[in-house]
């Protein structure tokens, strides 16, 4: 009787034992799970922070060098060139993160492209300064200045003139679309042809032209500065199809806008609805871009001038000069 119940105490002994195990393993698993979730989520947040400090120094050192001025002047050669010209070391950019930027100029990306390239490396850091295991991220960036802007005319003396059909960019808009079409039905015209307001549907944009009228550009390279006469070359079908605006780099301006005239034949016009020349002005020398809209369609236009000479007066004739 004896051995039976010292057999049942161990049988439950080895039980509890089993039993205490398994709770212990689960709880440890548990346990396991939820540290590494917690590192998991902490690590985010540092890398979080170092790639903060990574992009702070890109930009920074972008700016710098792009819109400030260039850093340093090139001194790299060859493919793999690694000498760096500028270095920023452990700037702080706040919560505990830094940044290292190293720059090199004039490297090759490969051996099939020229020098003139720049490598920005910028190293973002956190826990810089706690003496605790930091986390780095980082981003490398090769990038090549863009070539100068050039334009497609020139003025030079107050003056520049062009063919409307030599233009740089053609935008239909509106609703419904209108567009700048290149036209030779009616004769007359000079250069290869004429852009006609199309389609004719007696529609008039009088206001809010500069996104919803179809328009022309052309870039000019201005080194005399001041107000510009407008004016233009057109042949309007009517009283409903002779006017257009003018404009720079996009922006409506009520100096140069609704300017009409020459119904019936070609002739030269800088006369506006509201009695005065039309103008634009230029406040400093650069490359300018000039905006032909359609004001009423069916209009046609052939040549475009600009002239700081407030008493030049184009004759009837195809070539105002």
């Amino acid at each position: 009787m004896k051995d039976r119940n010292s057999q049942k105490t161990g049988m439950i002994l080895v039980m509890v034992v089993l039993i205490t195990s398994a709770i212990l393993a689960v709880g440890l698993g548990i346990f396991s799970s939820v540290f590494n979730q917690l590192r998991s989520a902490s690590e985010t947040k540092y890398s979080f922070n170092a790639f903060y400090a990574a992009d702070h120094g890109m930009e920074r050192t972008l700016y710098l060098d792009r819109i400030a001025g260039p850093l340093c002047e090139g001194v790299n050669t060859g493919p793999e060139a690694d000498v760096n010209c500028y270095t920023l070391a452990d700037f702080a950019v706040g919560n505990n993160a830094c940044v290292t930027v190293r720059v090199s100029k004039d490297i090759k990306c490969n051996e099939t492209e020229e020098a003139g390239w720049t490598r920005v490396r910028s190293t973002g850091l956190y826990q810089c300064s706690s003496g605790e295991l930091g986390v780095k991220r980082a981003f490398c960036l090769n990038y090549q200045a863009a070539a100068a802007q050039s334009a497609s005319f020139q003025e030079s003396g107050g003056l520049v003139q062009g063919e409307t059909e030599d233009f740089d960019s053609n935008i239909s808009q509106g609703a419904p679309q209108h567009d700048w079409m290149p036209d030779t039905f009616v004769a007359g015209y000079s250069g290869s042809r004429y852009m006609l307001a199309s389609p004719e549907n007696n529609t008039n944009q009088n206001t809010g032209y500069a996104i919803n009228s179809p328009y022309l550009t052309y870039s000019i390279d201005f080194s005399t500065v001041g107000t510009y006469y407008v004016w233009i070359r057109m042949n309007g079908p009517d009283g409903g199809g002779d006017s257009l605006h003018a404009g720079i780099d996009g922006v409506e301006d009520p100096a140069s806008d609704r300017i009409a005239g020459a119904i019936g034949s070609w002739g030269w016009t800088n006369s506006t609805m509201d009695g005065v020349p039309a103008t634009i002005n230029i406040p400093v020398p650069g490359i300018y871009d000039l905006y032909l809209w359609m004001r009423e369609d069916g209009n046609r236009i052939d040549q475009w001038l600009l002239t700081t000479d407030s008493g030049l007066v184009c004759p009837d004739g195809i070539n105002c000069l």
